[in-house]
């Protein structure tokens, strides 16, 4: 007797378990959603996918902040001894633009170095005016060209004296020049000369240059000024070699994006403002 209630219990135990287990797996068995069109199920899925990936931010957020709290408890920071030297500041780098220009003809550059001319015409005036009052210049020696002793060999003696004039000259453009393109002048921006302001181009610096497809742009990798020491060697080169050598020097202009020998060497460029 005891043994057939003991089967019957268990029966029942065995019957109620498994309802209960049918029961659970009803309720966790995901209903079915119908959707009235495809665009309601793309809806749908697009919600899920930003809330998954929000999910997903957030967890890799958690998990960032664990470990850098993790690592800070392992490595407490530790205090330097009082007769411990100092540390060296790291030296800054150079904040670099990536900007897109146009770059201008060779025309306009000519008429801009034409009206640089006259500017460093009257310079090198004021500069001989000035050795004249010092008593540095005497004119009273080359009223022989303008007479009928005149030969080759005065003309050789005027030439080599007014050689290391003409040099001083050139030099105090040039550096005239780089701070006008380094540091600019009044109302002109830097990377202007009085020339390149009226015809609205600049100097600029170019360490790595790429042309834009379709368009007339290309995208320069540049410093937000030119240095004085490129614009310094940007200007010697080109008042001490290119324009002593002219016309020679004209083929130093045929490079690419209308580039001269001094921008390469100086690693400009000239473009639009």
């Amino acid at each position: 007797m005891k043994t057939f209630r003991y089967r019957f219990r268990k029966t029942i135990f065995y019957m109620e378990t498994s309802l209960l287990n049918e029961n659970c797996l009803r309720e966790r068995r995901p209903t079915r959603k119908s959707y009235p069109s495809a665009a309601a199920y793309a809806d749908e899925v697009r919600q899920w996918m930003v809330s998954a990936h929000c999910w997903m931010i957030c967890h890799q957020m958690a998990s960032s902040h664990s470990y850098a709290s993790f690592l800070a408890q392992l490595s407490p920071p530790q205090s330097l001894p009082s007769n411990s030297p100092p540390q060296q500041a790291t030296a800054s780098v150079p904040q670099r633009l990536i900007q897109q220009h146009t770059i201008p003809p060779f025309a306009r550059r000519i008429v801009a170095e034409g009206i640089d001319f006259i500017f460093a015409f009257a310079v090198k005036l004021f500069i001989v005016y000035f050795l004249v009052e010092i008593n540095v210049i005497d004119l009273d020696k080359y009223d022989r060209l303008l007479s009928e002793e005149a030969d080759l060999q005065a003309l050789i003696n005027v030439t080599q004296d007014l050689f290391p004039i003409e040099i001083l000259g050139k030099i105090m453009i040039s550096i005239v020049e780089a701070l006008c393109i380094s540091y600019g002048w009044a109302s002109m921006p830097a990377g202007s000369t009085p020339g390149k302001a009226v015809m609205g181009i600049q100097v600029v610096t170019c360490y790595e240059i790429t042309p834009i497809p379709g368009t007339d742009y290309v995208r320069v990798v540049r410093d937000l000024n030119v240095p004085f020491k490129n614009s310094l060697l940007r200007s010697l080169f080109k008042n001490m070699v290119i324009n002593l050598l002219f016309p020679i020097s004209t083929a130093a202009y045929a490079f690419n994006y209308n580039r001269a020998v001094y921008d390469l060497a100086a690693k400009t460029i000239v473009v639009y403002m």
